[in-house]
């Protein structure tokens, strides 16, 4: 891609809510906002805003224009923004955009095709299929309400130009997307972390013989806490010696919390709650490995890992078929693979990551010279930036 060509792109994104507040794609479609800006497009973004952080409609962020809706809350799980069409037909006409990256699952995204009779013109349409709405196990509301969605849902993947997906292990196994296979793309996601965080990437010095873990994200159903725990229990039996941070919030909390004080684990299990950044990437920095041992594939890809990698540590993920964690984890080189809701699996391989707690620095090196290979904000963006340009100018009128 040239400067010029660059210089004369219009990208507007849709997404939902937007950092610091909220992580995971919208962290992505912020970093991949401003490195998109540095490369001289002109960008800006149709955004959700809660009621406590709504200032104005139109706001400049990093001198990218964001355009506001404000939310009251959620409704299974997708923002109620009464406002929203509004917003979107005025960022529309005000930024003619040349591309219109829409980032799903998003529920209010779908005003594009009530518009799309008098504003899809010369634009191309580009989704960025972050996950299926459905999961293995969705929640009953989500199950219920997702056939009417789904009128959309393809109406949408028809009239896109190109669907980016993030792995080709979720791209193989997604059935939404099995119908349009000849316009997807894989693209893994990136991220670029804070100075700060580079900083606190150098390992502090040990003098006991503890293994020492964290798990990163929404205390939710997926996430396979209550299974690490159980096998965390078991090494403790043995007497082997074992810590775990569990970092977030969410639905979970109370329960995943009993359980701990229930089998007595209070002593080697420790809940952070929310933390800020830089707290986070101080926890990060004092473990031996990242766990993510997620039950389900709307655990799509897993950015927390990407923030591990950076930092040069190791993961370890489960084999959840169609998820991206084991495209992103390579099993005894970048990190482990265990088997999928399985307690065996992750106390088998916890084990071994107790007696080889050496050999997990050099998956940390591994995972983080494949980050820098392949999953850098620069790189993604790059290949999403290609993707717009091809064939831009012989979109239909």
């Amino acid at each position: 891609m040239t400067v010029e060509q660059a210089n004369n792109l219009r990208v507007l994104h849709i997404g939902k809510y937007f950092p610091p507040t909220f992580g995971g794609i919208e962290t992505f479609m912020s970093q991949l906002m401003l490195e998109q800006q540095r490369a001289g497009m002109q960008v800006s973004a149709v955004i959700h805003r809660e009621q406590t952080q709504f200032a104005q409609i139109e706001q400049v962020w990093n001198g990218c224009r964001l355009y506001c809706s404000k939310s009251y809350g959620q409704l299974a799980y997708a923002p109620i923004a009464p406002a929203f069409s509004k917003v979107l037909l005025k960022a529309l006409r005000q930024e003619r955009p040349d591309v219109v990256h829409i980032h799903l699952p998003n529920l209010s995204a779908l005003w594009l095709l009530v518009l799309s009779s008098f504003i899809k013109k010369n634009q191309k349409w580009v989704i960025h299929w972050h996950s299926d709405v459905l999961g293995a196990a969705p929640d009953l509301k989500v199950k219920i309400l997702y056939p009417f969605y789904r009128v959309f849902e393809r109406w949408l993947l028809k009239m896109s130009d190109a669907i980016i997906c993030t792995s080709p292990n979720y791209l193989r196994s997604s059935e939404p997307l099995s119908p349009y296979q000849n316009k997807c793309h894989v693209v893994p996601l990136g991220i670029s972390i804070p100075a700060v965080s580079k900083e606190l990437g150098i390992s502090e010095s040990r003098d006991d013989n503890t293994l020492r873990l964290i798990c990163i994200g929404r205390l939710t159903y997926y996430k396979g806490h209550a299974l690490l725990f159980d096998a965390i229990k078991q090494l403790k039996a043995q007497g082997k010696k074992i810590t775990l941070d569990v970092v977030g919030e969410g639905e979970l909390a109370a329960q995943l919390k009993a359980i701990v004080s229930n089998e007595g684990l209070e002593k080697c299990i420790f809940f952070h709650g929310g933390v800020a950044e830089d707290e986070k990437y101080r926890l990060l920095n004092q473990t031996d490995m990242l766990c993510l041992p997620s039950i389900e594939r709307t655990e799509a890809f897993g950015m927390v890992l990407l923030e591990a990698a950076a930092l040069g540590k190791p993961a370890l993920v489960s084999d959840v078929k169609g998820s991206g964690m084991s495209f992103v984890v390579q099993h005894q080189t970048s990190g482990l693979v265990v088997k999928s809701n399985s307690v065996e699996s992750l106390y088998a391989n916890l084990s071994w990551a107790y007696e080889h707690i050496e050999q997990l620095k050099v998956f940390g090196q591994s995972a983080h010279i494949r980050f820098t290979e392949e999953f850098t904000i620069k790189k993604a963006s790059h290949s999403v930036n290609a993707l717009y340009l091809s064939d831009i100018d012989n979109l239909p009128s």
